[in-house]
């Protein structure tokens, strides 16, 4: 088991009211497990996605998220995506995701 804390990232989106809104960890990760696949997605592929995603939605900043050890895996093997921006917090995004892997 795995304890994800969805911390709070200096970067932004508009919600639908054009308010501001800073992403966590959790919005990090979902896009992330969002991103398909190169060959595209099995049904086998979505189904340990989605079981991530529905752990990860509408999670508060700071909010913690217990994630079984091969939920972890999933998201940690899916980690490496093309990100379409620069920005320091997708670094350590990446970094908490390898520290976090190698606790026991």
């Amino acid at each position: 088991m795995k304890t994800f804390i969805n911390t709070k990232t200096e970067i932004t989106r508009k919600d639908e009211k054009d308010n501001i809104k800073h992403l966590g960890y959790a919005d990090l990760a979902s896009m992330a497990l969002n991103t398909p696949p190169e060959n595209g997605w099995t049904p086998d592929d979505m189904r340990k996605r989605l079981k991530v995603l529905v752990k990860l939605e509408n999670k508060k900043l700071g909010a913690e998220i217990q994630l079984e050890d091969a939920e972890f895996e999933e998201l940690f093997r899916n980690k490496n995506v093309r990100w379409k921006f620069l920005h320091k917090d997708v670094v350590a995004f990446d970094d908490y995701l390898i520290e976090l892997q190698k606790e026991k």
